[in-house]
């Protein structure tokens, strides 16, 4: 999740990105085989005061990397005895591209070109799990509809608006009725409590469960999903498992994963609003050389810059890794790439923090210069990658 980016620049972003406000209806939507076992509705009456899904276990973003939409569906995974690691899970489609929106607030350039909810229910169908999405309805049937489910022993993938977390209980027994869920955020923000609403006391166990008032889930900054674009409110995934694991098609995963690097196909970017992929830094890069953007601009434009640099090494080394299973040069190559895009974005981020921490001397045209073409490099060398990543798609789709 871009946990770095700033509520109201998102609020921002979003807005800009809107032409139209969607009619909210409730909707619940299922990929997968329709003949799976599904939960079952449970009437009110039905429903006990009170239930904790008995075991249920806890994976930690690292502090570096935000992982908090895959990390959650790692967890749900691992209920279910699916054991994929979290470079697998972002591997299928989270973590690649860039996305670069220009609003009223200013510029941001955010790692990823997909929001977390699409990139769940992709990364799950592709491992063979049945997926139903639930959103729109209004607040009392989604409580019913999460205690429910829960009730069932049935984990639920919420997205708040700017974090992803899993509820795993519910208590009514109590003075007000509490969700009880597990967080994936890191053991040090836990502990802090300074990340996705954590209560104010400290916990002495980072695996334990969290705990929150129902009027405190239900608000704006949280399972409202206010940032969601159509609007989905209230939003839930549950997962069914398939039988037998899955074989995943990285043939079409690769080719998906290109389009978002390359801004092609679902990916396009379309000006002036949003730029996808090599695009994104490519414009970035422009707007600095021709002077539009001066250090106003760029405080803006890295906010949320966070992970994207560390996370081209996880390209890489995913990457490079497949190419020695496959034997695929152009996975390599890619691979490569992708590092040199990170290092590229990485020194863009740092010779921008020390121009704008260094005495008012420092020479900011030629900070700004050095800027540019990183990002500009950048650009070149994430489309180099992409093209490669298409090559080797093409090449694990004739093989089979």
């Amino acid at each position: 999740m871009l946990s770095s980016l700033k509520r109201n620049s998102v609020t921002a972003v979003v807005l800009a990105i809107i032409i139209s406000l969607s009619i909210l209806v409730s909707s619940v939507t299922v990929f997968g085989s329709s003949d799976k076992s599904r939960p079952q509705a449970i009437s009110e009456e039905e429903l006990p005061e009170k239930y904790v899904i008995s075991y249920f276990p806890y994976f930690p973003m690292y502090d570096y990397w935000s992982t908090c939409a895959m990390t959650s569906l790692e967890m749900v995974l691992e209920y279910y005895e699916f054991h994929y690691s979290i470079n697998t899970l972002m591997n299928l489609g989270w973590q690649y591209g860039a996305t670069l929106v220009e609003n009223d607030s200013g510029p941001v350039l955010m790692p990823g070109s997909e929001q977390p909810i699409t990139a769940i229910l992709n990364a799950a169908r592709r491992l063979g799990f049945s997926v139903e999405e639930t959103n729109n309805q209004t607040e009392d049937e989604a409580w019913q509809t999460l205690k429910s489910y829960l009730a069932q022993d049935v984990p639920v993938i919420i997205q708040w608006t700017m974090h992803t977390v899993v509820a795993v209980g519910y208590d009514e027994t109590g003075t007000e009725d509490e969700v009880i869920f597990q967080n994936p955020g890191s053991p040090s923000s836990l502990l802090e409590n300074s990340y996705g609403g954590q209560e104010t006391e400290v916990k002495p166990d980072i695996g334990a469960l969290s705990r929150m008032s129902r009027e405190k889930w239900f608000g704006e900054r949280y399972w409202q999903n206010v940032n969601s674009y159509p609007p989905k409110r209230f939003e839930m995934i549950v997962l069914t498992p398939p039988e037998t694991r899955a074989s995943i098609d990285w043939g079409e995963v690769l080719q998906r994963n290109a389009e978002k690097t390359l801004a092609d196909g679902d990916w396009a970017s379309y000006p002036p609003y949003v730029w996808y992929g090599a695009d994104a830094f490519t414009k970035a890069a422009e707007q600095i050389e021709s002077g539009e953007w001066g250090f106003a601009e760029l405080e803006s434009l890295f906010q949320a810059s966070g992970w994207g640099p560390a996370s081209r090494s996880h390209h890489s080394a995913f990457l490079v890794g497949f190419a020695e299973g496959t034997g695929i040069e152009k996975l390599r190559t890619a691979g490569r790439k992708f590092e040199i895009s990170g290092y590229l974005w990485q020194e863009a981020i740092q010779v921008w923090e020390h121009a704008r921490g260094a005495s008012e001397d420092v020479d900011r045209s030629k900070a700004l210069s050095e800027i540019a073409l990183a990002l500009k490099g950048a650009g070149i060398v994430e489309r180099h990658a992409g093209e490669d990543l298409l090559s080797a798609a093409r090449v694990l789709a004739e093989d089979g």
